[in-house]
């Protein structure tokens, strides 16, 4: 039980010690790196086993064990209790509200009446979708006939996208991400300007690799370079009207703003929109796998906006 304890610490002083090095691809480094995001992205997890062991020692008499599983479990579950502070999102009145609804549609799995549920629920401007497939594509359009404007990638892989608006947009949608010094995924990253205050609002419709192996996870942090790359510059861009891009990133990272890979977004000028204007976790993965989700859900699905926006609600 010591050893637990004693590995459970070094465990915490590797997860909060250890550099992103984000910008290194070889194997050793990216190994070594992804450990300790994923020891950060599973947090609570790793908080509460401590505790448990901590619970154990005291009762079988070992109240030193006991205190020192209470102080490594209080670095773990300090910060998620941190997350039910009252949220700080506020809107000033008057001010023109755009809703963005995220969906993951589990390589089509989903249920087209509960999108258009939670559509009509949130009163939602855009909906961008990930795991876009034909056959969902053509179930949802007669459902979501509401949303005139419209740019799709249905594809028989997980990364079909789409993104279905009531609000026209400006220009041309991209399918494939081509700013920011060039193409930074193969993937289908869709991306749409929308106006809004007389402003731009340049939204994309994010997922990117999961990892699961070490080629890539390295390219999944390729992405969120070039995802960042991107964002930093359209923050600098003006419209037509000298107004400042505002940008919204939503959908499926794999990845949550507690771990390294989501840090060059925040880096970049992004705001964790959940963290703004709501408390709690959050939490969107497993949806499926119930004996799971009792250990805790994790956020790999975001919504980040640029500080020029304000978030005033999120669910």
């Amino acid at each position: 039980m010591g050893v637990v304890v004693a590995g459970a610490g070094a465990a915490t002083l590797f997860a909060f010690a250890c550099p992103a090095l984000l910008e290194r691809g070889d194997r050793l480094t990216v190994a070594v790196t992804h450990a300790a995001c994923m020891l950060r992205t599973f947090g609570l997890q790793c908080g509460v086993g401590v505790a448990v062991v901590g619970v154990l020692a005291w009762l079988i008499g070992l109240r030193r064990l006991a205190l020192l599983a209470a102080v490594v479990g209080a670095v773990w579950i300090g910060p998620e209790a941190w997350k039910w502070r009252p949220a700080g999102g506020a809107g000033a009145a008057g001010e023109s509200r755009l809703t963005v609804l995220t969906v993951n549609a589990l390589f089509g799995r989903c249920s087209v009446e509960a999108i258009d549920r939670e559509a009509l629920a949130c009163d939602a401007d855009l909906i961008v979708i990930q795991e876009y497939t034909p056959a969902l594509e053509g179930f949802l359009r007669p459902v979501l006939a509401r949303y005139p404007h419209r740019v799709e990638m249905a594809r028989d892989d997980g990364f079909g996208q789409a993104v279905y608006s009531r609000m026209p947009f400006v220009g041309d949608a991209r399918v494939y991400p081509s700013e920011g010094g060039g193409r930074w995924s193969s993937q289908p990253q869709i991306t749409v300007d929308v106006r809004l205050d007389g402003g731009l609002v340049r939204i994309t419709d994010v997922h990117l690799l999961s990892p699961v192996g070490l080629s890539v996870i390295a390219e999944q942090r390729r992405e969120a370079l070039g995802l960042a790359r991107a964002v930093r510059a359209s923050l600098s861009e003006s419209g037509a009207d000298g107004v400042r891009v505002e940008r919204v990133l939503a959908g499926d990272f794999n990845a949550t703003t507690d771990g390294h890979l989501l840090r060059p977004l925040l880096e970049a000028g992004m705001v964790d929109s959940w963290r703004q204007a709501e408390r709690g976790r959050g939490g969107t993965w497993p949806a499926d796998v119930p004996l799971l989700s009792l250990l805790g859900k994790i956020r790999l699905d975001n919504l980040l906006h640029s500080d020029g926006l304000v978030c005033v609600a999120a669910g």
